[in-house]
């Protein structure tokens, strides 16, 4: 089996829950800032960052909105991004996209494009992620 064979076949199991990724420079593109400003925006918990297993970077797709005017990052995920920063980014995104019956069993990224406060859900996974074994 060549090389390219096993590449098309090989798959990434968290990058298709996730769904869509943006490189550096598409979302920096997206975002009009710098790439550079893209860890910093990351390091505040403004924005989600996956790092993939060979090290590049990646922005999934499905924390942006479209206002018509500007790519921006959705207002009602921030407040999970920044509660959540120090936790790993993957986790993160698996659970923006795992039903929550906090939210009706309907997953927090659907609830926070319907308009729902996720404050205090980003609050108390962090208490509780903070609280349990790391193994």
């Amino acid at each position: 089996m060549s090389a390219g064979t096993e590449a098309s076949e090989h798959r990434n199991e968290l990058a298709e829950l996730v769904g869509p990724l943006w490189s550096v420079e598409r979302t920096s593109q997206a975002l009009g800032v710098e790439p550079a400003a893209l860890l910093v925006m990351a390091e505040q918990g403004s924005l989600l960052t996956l790092t993939s297993s060979d090290g590049d970077v990646f922005y999934p797709v499905f924390q942006f909105t479209d206002t018509g005017t500007a790519i921006r990052v959705q207002d009602g995920l921030r407040p999970v991004l920044q509660d959540l920063r120090s936790f790993d980014p993957w986790a993160v995104a698996v659970l923006l996209h795992t039903p929550s019956p906090e939210f009706g069993d309907v997953t927090p990224l659907e609830a926070a494009r319907s308009g729902a406060d996720l404050r205090e859900f980003g609050r108390t996974v962090a208490r509780e992620w903070s609280a349990g074994d790391p193994r």
